[in-house]
């Protein structure tokens, strides 16, 4: 398993977590930086957000704060993505009111503590308060819109691969 952080330390905000697992990959946020234009120039360079990339197979969204979902409406509009039903209908409802809403083409729902299978990986998502859980995989975080800590498995040559910090 592989895992890229795509922004800088000493950025604030911004989350964008790429893990790859047997030539596949999925994607945990892909917020604007608190200090970054909201542009599709601040869009990570990650294979699959600018042009078609079959190893790509989902972005996951961990709630609906900009820094975690921000620049997703630069994704090529039909983006696998995960999330949970009430963020989407919060992220659908903002388009209203703001340019920062974004609708989704494809999207697949997150429950918790219900495992989810995107290819090699198994997401399972447990709830939690948004502030206690660490940045790197404070991916699904709880606020009664989303969730927290997400526990990522995946088989790696055989083996039982888990990135998990609950």
């Amino acid at each position: 398993m592989r895992i890229c952080i795509h922004r800088e330390t000493q950025e604030v905000g911004g989350t964008c977590i790429e893990i790859e697992s047997a030539g596949k990959r999925i994607v945990l946020d892909v917020g604007l930086p608190l200090e970054a234009e909201d542009s599709k120039v601040s869009l990570p360079h990650v294979k699959g957000f600018r042009e078609r990339e079959p190893s790509l197979l989902a972005v996951v969204i961990s709630h609906p704060h900009q820094d975690h979902y921000g620049l997703a409406k630069y994704l090529l509009p039909d983006t696998p993505m995960i999330m949970g039903a009430a963020a989407e209908r919060i992220l659908k409802a903002a388009c209203l009111f703001t340019p920062a809403g974004v609708a989704f083409q494809r999207i697949r729902h997150l429950e918790p503590r219900i495992p989810l299978s995107v290819g090699p990986f198994t997401l399972t998502p447990f709830l939690n308060d948004h502030l206690r859980t660490t940045p790197i995989l404070s991916s699904l975080k709880r606020t009664d819109i989303g969730y927290s800590i997400l526990e990522i498995c995946a088989g790696m040559d055989g083996r039982q691969g888990s990135f998990n910090n609950s």
